[in-house]
């Protein structure tokens, strides 16, 4: 993968920029990132707090409470746009896709 000017794998990208590579390899491959935003974008920014119902909690008591894992939630929202109330309310389908 090349990244401002550099090849390197993901992993080794993952290992210069301190990132996880599995962190790494989930954002390009299952939310689309581009690799400028998947290797600038810190480790800590999935703390995203969501308000639903008039409530608000971080998206991991959401999954907890809704009873969806919470990288289908991120998923919903990152990747595909959903709006927070479809991403918590809609259940996942059985099967090969199961985000949405």
């Amino acid at each position: 993968m090349e990244f401002r000017g550099e090849k390197a794998t993901i992993a080794e990208w993952g290992r210069k920029l301190g990132i996880k590579s599995q962190i790494l390899y989930q954002r390009i491959l299952t939310y689309g990132w581009s690799p400028e935003r998947a290797l600038t974008t810190p480790s800590g920014f999935r703390r995203r707090i969501l308000e639903f119902s008039g409530k608000c909690a971080p998206v991991s008591d959401w999954a907890r409470e809704v009873g969806i894992d919470k990288d289908i939630i991120y998923a919903r929202l990152n990747a595909y746009g959903w709006t927070v109330q479809r991403a918590l309310t809609e259940k996942p389908r059985v099967g090969k896709n199961q985000y949405g």
